[in-house]
């Protein structure tokens, strides 16, 4: 324990008698002679301070109060964590130990002591921690506890310097601080977990009081609120062509294409940005298609693709095609999964694409199944326009060297007139047909039109485009989307008459056959009448009819129909009725039907075959059916929906 009570003794020379000071009463003896007034310059100020005074001096570039004098220690402790002290010239001292200091004015905690020091320092920043607040002004300065508005402790303005009078700290003020003030995560829970800068805000604007700051990580701010890492966007490119190929697939499309379509890959050189789109029934043709692909780029650029750079994708990632690319030396990168933003310049080449398919679509009316077509025309003008992320070049120049020809483009979905070759037509029939232009030839120099008479796709290069005129607005064959109408079979018949439509089901009128044709196909004598039922039939009394029609219009036009046309009926009775020529009594109404059938099952024109109720495809256009069960039917007739022009 350091003695604070030494005394001093003090004799005149004329006398004998001795006056005795205390070491403290003899410093502010000293300290009040020498101080000058408080309107004195700081370096005069500096000068009538002495380092070994009990003055103690507020710095708010001090990290914590420190003393070089160890008397004025009540308690000391060691300084084995203690930092050391960087002094303005650059210079290191170290903290000797850590105590309490108690005079008559001044009671503080946690100083430091230093013997190198040569003034008494107190620490704004550390009283500052323990919430308390510090007010400067002209006249001087003042501690003051923010809670209760008490002032602990005063000081006087000395030039530009303060100079603390007294000032007695609770011995509890810590712990009471930090135990009675709320902490940071405490108000974070309060409101709601809100961000630590929108508290830290609160916290600086005095709304929330007295606040222990303490750094804390809220574990479930992360688990809930985490958001996925911004996206850097990388403007590198590669120095070559073909150093890096970026790849991804689209699909499966909702509609076929006309060429059985459901897909389609891209694949895009980093370098020239040209790009490459190849269609694809199936996912499976990836393999090929690629391998077929890099012998293009060994064989005509006499290149190899460094890098292929791809989605996860279950055909990508497959053995058969990583020994492709391993046995070319080929690295392949991937994206995270889920995360299609890693191959973004593969995706966005797909936004595009789609984008002006669409806009095609939309403009030249053509039907949504020739989406295939149209995704092969916009690579083709994609790659033929420039580009400002390849300084304003396209990518067919950047690729091939010398700029494109656009002399030979078409305007999608245009009228177009391509020439027949000579055995299509007589030297009385027209040379040409009118089609509809769909784009341009991979393999030939040549254009691809589309005949809607004969459903081929034409590639020719006679071919004469109406460019201003589009092929839905030229040509007659287009589709009908009208609801059907009675009129469509019996022109002239607008509604239904006693003479077409008997009231009565047991009355049979024959309908006047309305023909369209300056003849008519077939003789009538092997017709043979029979009566409608009253009821449902067992035996398949409306089928063979048609099939018979057919027969001889087939036989008419030189068609063999040596073998017997199949008929499929999910019944077996109304089947065993038909092959079994006893009479049934239950079968009365349908007799002419029965021997009309068992007449072409002995002559071998019909084959009545059994099927089950799951595979007669005939029940779609007999009743109603569930989803699930319509669809499958579609789905095994092919049926196709086209939308109305």
């Amino acid at each position: 324990m350091a003695q604070t009570g030494i005394s001093a003794a003090v004799a005149p020379a004329h006398s004998k008698s001795t006056i005795t000071l205390t070491t403290n009463q003899l410093e502010d003896i000293i300290s009040q002679a020498l101080i000058r007034d408080g309107n004195a310059s700081s370096s005069s100020t500096l000068s009538v301070l002495p380092g070994k005074l009990s003055s103690w001096l507020l710095d708010s570039a001090c990290c914590n109060h420190m003393t070089p004098y160890p008397s004025f220690f009540s308690h000391t402790s060691s300084a084995r964590h203690a930092p050391n002290i960087h002094t303005a010239n650059g210079s290191t001292m170290l903290v000797r130990s850590i105590g309490t200091v108690s005079t008559s004015k001044l009671s503080i905690f946690d100083v430091f002591h230093v013997p190198q020091l040569s003034y008494n320092l107190l620490s704004v920043g550390q009283l500052a921690e323990l919430g308390y607040r510090i007010i400067l002004d002209y006249y001087g300065c003042v501690v003051q506890d923010p809670r209760t508005g008490q002032e602990l402790g005063t000081g006087r303005r000395i030039g530009r310097l303060f100079e603390i009078s007294s000032l007695r700290l609770p011995a509890t003020g810590v712990s009471a601080a930090t135990s009675s003030s709320p902490s940071l995560s405490l108000w974070h829970s309060r409101l709601g977990h809100a961000s630590s800068s929108r508290v830290q805000q609160l916290v600086s604007r005095g709304l929330l009081g007295p606040v222990s700051k303490d750094n804390f990580d809220c574990v479930s701010c992360q688990l809930g609120k985490q958001p996925a890492l911004p996206f850097q966007n990388n403007e590198s490119m590669s120095t070559g062509i073909f150093d890096l190929i970026h790849s991804d697939i689209w699909g499966p499309s909702p509609i076929n294409s006309i060429g059985g379509s459901h897909y389609f890959v891209v694949f895009v050189d980093d370098y020239s940005r040209y790009s490459w789109v190849f269609l694809m029934c199936t996912r499976d043709e990836l393999l090929n298609i690629y391998r077929n692909f890099a012998n293009m780029v060994k064989t005509q650029f006499s290149k190899t693709i460094k890098v292929f750079r791809s989605d996860n994708a279950r055909e990508l990632t497959q053995h058969a095609f990583e020994h492709i690319l391993y046995s070319h030396g080929t690295v392949h990168q991937f994206s995270c999964p889920g995360t299609s933003q890693q191959n973004g310049r593969a995706e966005r080449k797909l936004r595009h694409i789609l984008d002006t398919v669409r806009a095609l679509l939309l403009s030249s009316k053509v039907l949504v199944p020739f989406w295939g077509e149209a995704v092969l025309t916009t690579t083709h003008a994609i790659n033929r326009i420039p580009s400002p992320t390849i300084s304003n070049q396209t990518s067919y120049e950047r690729l091939f060297g010398s700029p494109p020809q656009y002399q030979h483009l078409r305007s999608f979905g245009s009228a177009c007139f391509v020439i027949l070759q000579p055995h299509e037509h007589n030297k009385l029939e027209p040379r040409s047909c009118l089609c509809c232009f769909l784009g341009y030839g991979e393999t030939k120099k040549g254009y691809r039109c589309y005949d809607p008479i004969t459903h081929r796709l034409r590639i020719s290069r006679h071919v004469v485009s109406w460019e201003h005129s589009l092929f839905t607005e030229v040509s007659q064959f287009r589709p009908s989307f009208s609801p059907f109408s009675l009129s469509d079979l019996f022109p002239g018949v607008s509604t239904p008459s006693p003479e077409l439509f008997p009231p009565s089901p047991e009355v049979s009128t024959s309908i006047p056959q309305t023909e369209s044709s300056d003849h008519s196909f077939g003789s009538s004598s092997d017709e043979t009448p029979h009566s409608s039922s009253e009821s449902p039939a067992p035996a398949p009394s409306e089928d063979p009819a048609p099939a018979t029609t057919l027969r001889r219009f087939s036989r008419d036009l030189g068609v063999s129909t040596s073998s017997a046309t199949p008929i499929y009926f999910d019944n077996r009775s109304a089947i065993q009725i038909a092959r079994n020529d006893v009479f049934h009594e239950r079968t009365k109404h349908i007799e002419i039907d029965c021997h009309l059938i068992r007449h072409h099952l002995l002559q071998g024109s019909l084959q009545l075959i059994s099927v089950s109720s799951h595979d007669q495809l005939a029940d779609i256009f007999t009743k109603s059916h569930p989803t699930g069960r319509f669809r499958d039917l579609v789905s095994k007739l092919q049926l196709v929906s086209h939308p109305p022009p």
